[in-house]
């Protein structure tokens, strides 16, 4: 629109005519103080006042090389920042076409892919991969700053559960390499300092008296052994598994014939063996030593 009232030559540093409606007198006076040509960066507006933050968007045109900035940070105190207005321009494309306000699907065989040095930041928010089937693959190390939850857990230490007795002994938990060695330490040294042997008894699980002849199943690991019989008595030991009626001589032990006439055995019988004696003649006393706690169940 060409018109005589505005000097069209340098139509910034004139004054509109009163002729002109005041939407167009406002118009110059914001392009006046808003578009600024000069060959030093401006460190004030063209009213001598300095930038504040309502004077952001500013443009300064540079009458010595014609390269155009925009006023993108203020102090106030005439300290700004004049950015290239090509370089704001592409930030502020970025910035709006990466940011969805709604769901964005990939298509088949589409990736996202960043440069070598590229991160991509989610913030405060979850970062899931295809729900809970899916993987993501890390080619060099992942740091992580909050917690891990691997399934149904999750503990404040990487997603380890620091538990030394193990107590839980749960098949989807991972303990921490300091809970294996607490435990494991704890282990050897409750081994190395207490008995592994039960209490040595001469009777079975209802305090009846061990005997020769009857038949007997173990409720742990242990020893059966005793002594006794007359003289040339033949002391035999059946130990089997699983048959109720053993029948397997494990021992054969015969006494003296004069003087001292006890024959003695001691035989090693596994958690539910059964076990019988015999003896063809005399008594003979029989004891049972459990490995850790278990007795004799009378058949």
């Amino acid at each position: 629109m060409a018109n005589s009232n505005w000097t069209l030559s340098n139509p910034i540093d004139h004054s509109l005519n009163s002729t002109w409606p005041d939407e167009v007198r406002n118009l110059k006076d914001l392009l006046k103080s808003r578009l600024i040509t000069q060959a030093t960066e401006p460190s004030a507006r063209t009213d001598g006042v300095n930038f504040v933050t309502a004077d952001l968007g500013s443009i300064w045109i540079n009458s010595a090389n014609n390269v155009i900035r925009i006023l993108t940070a203020v102090d106030g105190a005439g300290s700004n920042t004049w950015t290239l207005i090509s370089t704001e321009i592409i930030t502020v494309m970025v910035v709006a076409a990466h940011t969805w306000a709604s769901n964005q699907t990939l298509g088949t065989g589409a990736s996202l892919i960043g440069s070598s040095t590229s991160d991509i930041n989610f913030n405060s928010n979850k970062f899931s991969v295809a729900g809970v089937t899916g993987n993501t693959n890390v080619g060099g190390t992942l740091d992580v700053v909050g917690n891990i939850d691997p399934t149904t857990f999750e503990t404040t230490r990487g997603g380890f559960l620091d538990e030394d007795n193990m107590a839980s002994n749960a098949a989807n938990k991972v303990a921490s390499q300091q809970s294996i060695k607490a435990y494991a330490e704890a282990a050897l040294i409750t081994q190395a300092t207490s008995n592994i042997f039960g209490t040595r008894t001469t009777t079975d699980t209802v305090a009846g008296a061990l005997a020769v002849t009857s038949i007997y199943r173990v409720q742990c690991d242990g020893f059966l052994y005793g002594y006794g019989a007359g003289e040339n008595a033949t002391i035999i030991v059946y130990v089997e598994a699983g048959d109720a009626t053993p029948d397997v001589a494990v021992a054969k032990v015969r006494s003296y014939a004069s003087g001292n006439a006890d024959g003695h055995f001691c035989v090693p019988v596994n958690k539910d063996d059964y076990w019988q004696v015999t003896v063809s003649g005399g008594a003979m006393t029989l004891f049972w030593t459990p490995i850790g706690t278990g007795g004799c169940v009378k058949q």
